[in-house]
């Protein structure tokens, strides 16, 4: 009898794993009796002389395969999603955003006024979403876009940003969006469908990352003062490592009631990530770490070291070199194997 594998994407989560996951994650584990996985990685390939490619990365037994995303030369994909065995990327092409299915480049609705960025994405029953910005006379206006059709979000001050995009309990009734506005200075924010919420925070506060919950809202940012994340409106900012206090707050992550953020801290600046404020350092070179996620209690970290020259992820701290560029968000799709 002839064998043939058909590959069936069981367990869909995010961005920035960081920009989006589901909460009925460790559920759909138990229920399924695959073994394998898949980790994507998405960012840029840096060919030198300040050319930059969006691409993204495939790691299946300890394969890596390198995907580079059509477009301009200077391209960064920021978001990735699996969705029907479809690899789902978005990012800004030139200075526009855009997202890509497979290798096939897509623009969306309203993204060529001056410039414009797509920062995260989601898909639900083949249906995009996308979070971002567009900017219109030095002025940005966050949004989303739905298959490519625009929807501003409410508007507080001159500017605003959209950076990550969540949908909570799997129920994708509520989509939550975590940003900034300007109004005299940078004010962190979210919105939940639309409506604007401030963030309690100082001036030249942003918003990077959130995770929602239970109707618990986290997200990861800059309070004005210091990184951390807000958990239900409630500032926490990270501990310090020995060489520093932290200095970036990218990728927000809730396993097993467990926090997870990643960033970097002072001493370099280089990678850590916290779980539940404590801190884990990554590496003591130059580096960062931007996005993370947890799959099967392991921990997988996105970023990049020496200086932003070099791709990489980590698992549970051990570094895998992708190539030079930077990884900007890890995504681990499970797979089933069925034979017929």
């Amino acid at each position: 009898m002839k064998k043939i594998i058909i590959l069936l994407i069981l367990l869909l989560f995010f961005l920035n794993c960081g920009y989006f996951t589901l909460r009925t994650y460790k559920e759909w584990l138990e229920k399924s009796d695959g073994k394998d996985s898949v980790i994507y990685a998405a960012g840029y390939y840096n060919f030198g002389g300040g050319v930059e490619q969006a691409c993204y990365w495939k790691i299946k037994d300890n394969d890596i395969d390198l995907v580079f995303l059509p477009g301009a030369l200077n391209s960064r994909a920021y978001s990735l999603f699996v969705f029907d065995d479809n690899i789902y990327t978005c990012g800004q092409n030139g200075s526009q955003a855009c997202y890509w299915i497979n290798d096939k480049l897509y623009e969306l609705e309203n993204s060529l006024p001056i410039s414009s960025n797509a920062w995260s994405i989601n898909v639900h029953n083949g249906i995009i979403y996308v979070a971002g910005y567009y900017s219109t006379g030095g002025h940005g206006q966050a949004c989303y876009w739905v298959n490519g059709k625009l929807y501003n979000l409410e508007k507080k001050g001159t500017s605003s940003e959209a950076k990550s995009i969540f949908f909570e309990d799997n129920r994708f009734s509520d989509i939550y969006i975590a940003g900034s506005y300007y109004s005299g200075s940078y004010y962190s924010c979210y919105w939940k469908n639309g409506n604007l919420f401030d963030l309690p925070a100082a001036a030249n506060s942003r918003g990077n990352s959130i995770f929602v919950i239970n109707s618990n809202i986290d997200i990861a940012g800059f309070d004005g003062s210091s990184y951390g994340y807000w958990d239900n409106n409630n500032f926490i900012t990270l501990k310090p490592v020995p060489g520093g206090n932290a200095q970036t707050s990218d990728s927000v992550y809730i396993y097993d009631k467990d926090i997870y953020v990643a960033g970097s801290a002072a001493g370099g600046p280089h990678a850590v990530y916290w779980k539940n404020n404590q801190p884990v350092e990554l590496e003591s070179v130059i580096s960062s770490a931007a996005s993370i996620c947890v799959y099967d209690s392991d921990v997988y970290v996105a970023g990049w070291y020496t200086g932003g020259g070099i791709a990489c992820y980590w698992k549970n701290g051990s570094r895998v070199d992708l190539d030079s560029g930077q990884a900007l968000s890890i995504y681990i799709a499970r797979i089933k194997d069925v034979t017929r």
